[in-house]
């Protein structure tokens, strides 16, 4: 178990068969992490909330949170758990009760939040909104880019839960991707959620490596702006935008 250390005090793990914590590979030097996150109720028989670590260089999942926790206690996890992969990049899912884990981080003074690009309706102009907005278009920009990482042999996932979810994922006669009824879709939605954060955001690097590896990593901007501009726009088109966060 991991108990939230607002402070930055050294962390204590306790083995547990059922905790809710997994880890594959415990935090590298010099190594970037970015976090997906997808938040539920927190009531016992209902969805579980789930945070996904990816190695961004690697593509590796290195770690998952799944249980069930109220959204507060939730975000203290995922706090911690970030603070510990050096700091990590969250990306959290703003729909429901995403936004009051997005509160309660920015409550407890965690800084490296994920920022997308939005218009807003009232402004009429784009603005960089915190967290990760999904409505029916972009969660199809997300199955499609999850699809293609996996069939181009560009991601190692480690969690069999995860697999399990995402072989469940169906396409629905009104175009949505949904899971199979009676299945689960949390860690699949926090996975997909933190690669999307690893293709839209720049992270920070030496200007000499940057300008070094600009054509070839997947993350650095010149592939990265047509899918902030394909997400933008799906979110504009959506009736359901969300405008004040």
């Amino acid at each position: 178990s991991m108990s939230d250390i607002p402070g930055g005090s050294e962390l204590a793990f306790e083995l547990d068969g059922r905790g809710p914590l997994t880890v594959w590979r415990e935090p590298e030097e010099g190594h970037h992490y970015v976090l997906g996150v997808d938040s539920a109720e927190g009531i016992r028989g209902g969805d579980n909330s789930a945070a996904c670590v990816l190695d961004i260089h690697s593509m590796e999942q290195v770690s998952e949170w799944a249980g069930i926790a109220d959204p507060y206690l939730f975000a203290e996890q995922v706090a911690t758990l970030a603070k510990w992969y050096n700091n990590g990049l969250v990306a959290i899912e703003i729909n429901g009760h995403g936004l009051s884990v997005l509160n309660r981080m920015r409550d407890i003074g965690y800084w490296n939040l994920y920022n997308r690009k939005a218009f807003d309706q009232v402004q009429r102009t784009w603005l960089n909104k915190q967290g990760w907005h999904t409505n029916v278009k972009t969660k199809l920009l997300m199955v499609d880019h999850a699809r293609k990482v996996i069939r181009e042999g560009e991601v190692i996932v480690n969690s069999p839960d995860l697999i399990a979810e995402l072989s469940t994922m169906i396409i629905m006669e009104n175009g949505s991707v949904e899971a199979q009824r009676g299945a689960h879709d949390d860690r699949a939605m926090a996975w997909m959620i933190a690669l999307q954060a690893r293709e839209t955001a720049i992270f920070d690097k030496p200007a000499e490596e940057a300008a070094h590896v600009r054509h070839e990593d997947s993350w650095i901007w010149d592939r990265t702006d047509q899918m902030f501009r394909d997400s933008a726009r799906a979110e504009r088109e959506d009736t359901f935008t969300f405008n004040n966060y």
